[in-house]
């Protein structure tokens, strides 16, 4: 791993924790004092938000991101023509979410809360295109430490709302609040560190050119959202909000993680795209290094989640989220195809197979669409789970295989590495299911995390190769 990918890593990883740690407390205590109902509510109107921001985006910060990582020189030109293109966009997005809640016959109070939420939605889009510039520029630590200060102002807001008793909807002005700042300051940054010069223009043969390239992207962040989103919308839809604020639980506690991979995607992508145009060894050589730490990072969660599920829920959330521990046990799963699939979806787009990627993605949104429909209606929570499992199998699955069509890569070796870090992790679970009913919950934590890195050194998952090659990438300066 050369050193400008991994201090890169370590800047946005840092901070993301920080950022995704604030979240999911201020997440726990939203659920814990606004109860299940109005928890539902609330997530319900964020995902269908969720679900119209590929309007917003259409795939033009991957584009961004990648032609300010071949030509810097090249990047305020497409910076302001993307910036005209997402001011229309934008306001279709915000038109077709509101619409859409009303046809939809979400209830009142609901409908507020979504319509609040088209205003995150639109000055997200601004902070990810700017912030899409400072991934091409391979400047990591600004994004961090925006991300970081904007989840603070949103909780800081969000808890004063709650603890004196104000209306739901004032939650999601908290999130504006947290919105505004990253679009001001990814601004500043990109107009006063990078000296961009920030000017929305206009150039038909260049903004169509633009959007055919986009396109792909376009489409698998449509999969994306519509794959991410509809089973709260579905789960709604079929058994109310409370059922939406029971899922939120299971929802929060794996996908508060995938900010792992998309930390490691975000330094992993600009590298990948110059090796796939120079050295074709060199990008296979990516692809085992991020799948191999993706699974040692995935295991151990995985493996303590599911362990512990009965105890957290309970401690984190209250008693009334009981119901949803065996989501909590089965959905975690989850996250292994998750977290290896990042990397692979990189290099298919770094090596100019964006449109594969979307083949991919429609597939794994056809599955995990036609299993919701089967199962939500008669089984709710459990067919939630059943639909994620399965598509997400499929999607790592299809991209394995399309990969190993057109690039020679380690993957023996990355097996045995797998193989290797799930003993490791299962050994950290009997850990941590002998102790848990002898020890308090932090005592139980404290042991599991010490206990599977000594594992992975037994079983032969990591070695003093590796620690020594990590902090050469983080101390040393970036190429």
């Amino acid at each position: 791993m050369s050193n400008g990918v991994a201090k890169n890593i370590f800047h946005l990883l840092t901070s993301s924790v920080l950022q995704k740690g604030i979240a999911f407390v201020y997440f726990a205590l939203i659920a814990r004092w606004a109860g299940v109902a109005h928890t539902g509510a609330y997530f319900f109107a964020l995902s269908w938000t969720l679900m119209f921001t590929t309007i917003t985006d259409m795939g033009l910060t991957p584009v961004l991101i990648r032609e300010s990582a071949k030509d810097h020189a090249n990047t305020e030109k497409f910076l302001n023509q993307t910036l005209s293109l997402k001011l229309p966009l934008t306001a279709v997005a915000v038109l077709s979410a509101i619409v859409g809640a009303w046809l939809f016959h979400i209830e009142p109070v609901t409908r507020t809360l979504v319509m609040l939420s088209t205003i995150v939605i639109s000055l997200d889009a601004v902070s990810l295109t700017f912030y899409g510039v400072l991934r091409g520029h391979h400047v990591l630590k600004h994004e961090g430490l925006g991300l970081v200060i904007g989840q603070s102002v949103t909780m800081l807001i969000g808890l004063a709302s709650l603890k004196l008793h104000m209306p739901l909807w004032v939650l999601v002005v908290a999130l504006i609040a947290g919105s505004s700042w990253n679009a001001l300051a990814s601004w500043w940054v990109v107009t006063r560190k990078l000296r961009i010069r920030v000017r929305p223009s206009w150039d038909r043969n260049f903004a169509l050119t633009i959007l055919r390239t986009a396109f792909p992207f376009a489409l698998a962040g449509f999969f994306v959202k519509i794959y991410t989103s509809a089973d709260a919308v579905l789960l709604t839809h079929f058994h109310g909000e409370a059922a939406a604020g029971l899922y939120s639980v299971p929802y929060k506690l794996t996908f508060a993680f995938q900010f792992v991979p998309m930390t490691f995607t975000a330094a992993f992508y600009p590298a990948m795209s110059r090796a796939f145009a120079t050295d074709k060894k060199a990008l296979g050589d990516l692809l085992y290094q991020a799948l191999r730490s993706l699974t040692l990072i995935v295991a151990p969660i995985v493996s303590g989640i599911a362990a512990l599920a009965p105890q957290l829920v309970q401690s984190v959330f209250g008693k009334e989220y009981l119901p949803s521990v065996l989501a909590v046990e089965t959905l975690i799963f989850v996250l292994v195809p998750i977290f290896l699939d990042f990397p692979i979806g990189s290099l298919l787009n770094a090596s100019d197979r964006q449109m594969t990627q979307t083949k991919l993605m429609a597939a794994a949104t056809a599955v995990s669409l036609a299993l919701n429909l089967a199962l939500i209606r008669d089984y709710g929570l459990v067919g939630v789970v059943v639909a994620s499992i399965v598509s997400h199998m499929v999607l790592i699955v299809g991209g394995l295989i399309v990969i190993g069509k057109f690039l020679e890569w380690p993957a023996a070796r990355f097996a045995g590495a797998a193989v290797r870090t799930g003993l490791a992790a299962g050994a950290m679970a009997l850990v941590v299911t002998f102790t848990k009913s002898l020890l308090p919950l932090p005592a139980v934590v404290f042991l599991g995390a010490l206990s599977y890195p000594a594992a992975a050194f037994a079983f032969g998952a990591i070695g003093v190769k590796d620690l020594k090659m990590l902090a050469a990438g983080v101390l040393k300066p970036s190429a």
